[in-house]
């Protein structure tokens, strides 16, 4: 939804004045609000050292992206991660758990798409799950506690850019340096069965428990003996496992075996071969306010060269204004034959305007908008009135006009004449039409009209 959605005073945000997780300001908007329920991801998948993955995960992983992004004081705040996160998180206008595996996310990250907006919404809020960053990616909350630790005490940084400027680590979690400070931060952790206070803090506004402390321990020994295992701390939820590592080897090397916890099922669209779209649109010359425009969308799949007419394909179509303001945005449709087509509002103003056309599928690799000039002419009207008048005596009146280019002297005279002619003719018709001499009278007019006429015409 493009217009404001109100966020509800019960809904939580990272505060970032106040440096904690708190409710969001009142009358606070939004231009989207999502529902997501986490359940298939939660009931079919695990992290790599075997707990379940849980909506703490969820929530501590937007938290700790909102510390080391949104504000400078902050211990762990990094310049260069407030750069790549602190954009996407700024859209957020808040959160709320609604059980142990749904929660609503309102946010700015709006898109006419609503599969992309839901999703750009998610990766704004979990920013650190597609990052590129060696410490990125989706982890156990434990983990990012450990992370977190390091890199407070000035161990190591975030950004290879702080690193370098504080002579430090740029944190790795295939560094067997990093990975030490990483264990021994979480024994420590373990020991006190610690659960961070912003975690603690979101169970108490929500009323709903996120970890326990026997799951919060088991949780850091799962991670203890992972690294000690494997000598990394790439804890992650993807089908595969990271077991060996030696970049010193010639050549080096990575092992991954398949996780025995991932029974994800991608979608089939997932597997089906990409495909390019083309559109057009047949636009005359000019055209009417409610007239009805018709255009094609053509597919193309990747490494093919033939295009053919694609059903069932999404088409947006913009109307705008020449400096790119939005009039109206709609949806289509293509039928059995790739067609659609678009009404052009009945109320439009005459001008020129842009369309904005772009067609998407699940299995696009681009959406690619291609723009046409439209230019409305007003409607034309066209009205005939046919009078009937009946009496005991009929009139009837023909009048011919006819326009001759000559001078302007000529014509004002002629005129003049025509004028005071036409009056005596008129006066007389009016007075007595069953008058044979009249009749007479009239044609001696006509021929003086004529003579005065052909005068005139001479004196050139």
């Amino acid at each position: 939804n493009s217009s404001a959605v109100k966020v509800p005073t019960n809904a939580l945000w990272w505060n970032p004045s106040k440096q904690a997780v708190t409710y969001v300001s009142p009358n606070t908007t939004a231009q989207m609000a999502v529902i997501y329920n986490l359940a298939p991801l939660f009931n079919n998948d695990k992290w790599a050292d075997g707990q379940s993955i849980t909506m703490a995960d969820i929530i501590y992983q937007y938290i700790i992206a909102s510390e080391m992004s949104l504000n400078s004081s902050n211990p762990i705040y990094d310049s260069e991660a407030s750069s790549a996160y602190g954009p996407g998180l700024q859209t957020i206008k808040g959160f709320k758990i609604i059980n142990s595996t749904a929660i609503e996310i309102w946010g700015n990250d709006w898109f006419f798409d609503p599969n992309v907006a839901a999703t750009g919404l998610f990766l704004a809020f979990n920013p650190l799950g597609y990052a590129e960053e060696p410490y990125a990616g989706y982890f156990p909350w434990q983990l990012y506690v450990g992370m977190k630790d390091v890199v407070a005490e000035g161990k190591a940084a975030w950004s290879e850019g702080a690193a370098q400027s504080k002579g430090i680590d740029w944190l790795n979690l295939v560094s067997p340096t990093d990975v030490g400070y990483i264990i021994s931060a979480l024994q420590n952790a373990s020991a006190m069965t610690y659960i961070p206070q912003s975690l603690i803090q979101v169970e108490k506004l929500s009323n709903i428990t996120l970890v326990t402390p026997q799951q919060a321990l088991a949780g850091y020994q799962a991670a203890i003996s992972f690294m000690k295992t494997y000598g990394n701390a790439m804890i992650g939820d993807g089908p595969f496992i990271l077991v060996a590592w030696n970049p010193s080897a010639s050549p080096p090397y990575a092992k991954l075996v398949k996780s025995p916890y991932f029974h994800l099922i991608p979608p089939t669209q997932a597997l089906s071969l990409p495909e390019m779209f083309s559109v057009s649109l047949s636009v005359p010359p000019t055209v009417s306010p409610g007239e009805t425009l018709v255009g094609t969308v053509m597919g193309t799949p990747a490494g093919t060269t033939t295009s053919q007419p694609t059903p069932n394909t999404t088409v947006v179509l913009e109307l705008l204004y020449p400096n790119g303001t939005v009039i109206s945005s709609t949806r289509e449709l293509t039928n059995s034959s790739g067609q659609f087509a678009f009404t052009l509002p009945s109320d439009i103003l005459p001008g020129s305007y842009l369309l904005s056309i772009s067609a998407y599928q699940n299995t696009s690799i681009l959406i690619n908008p291609v723009t046409y000039t439209i230019v409305v002419t007003p409607a034309i009207t066209t009205t005939t009135t046919t009078s009937t008048t009946t009496s005991t005596s009929t009139t009837t009146t023909v009048t011919t006009t006819s326009s001759v280019s000559t001078v302007t002297s000529v014509i004002s005279s002629v005129s003049t004449v025509t004028s005071i002619i036409s009056s005596v003719i008129t006066s007389t018709i009016t007075k007595a039409v069953s008058n044979v001499g009249y009749i007479a009278a009239i044609i001696v007019l006509v021929i003086i009209i004529i003579v005065l006429v052909a005068l005139l015409l001479r004196r050139r």
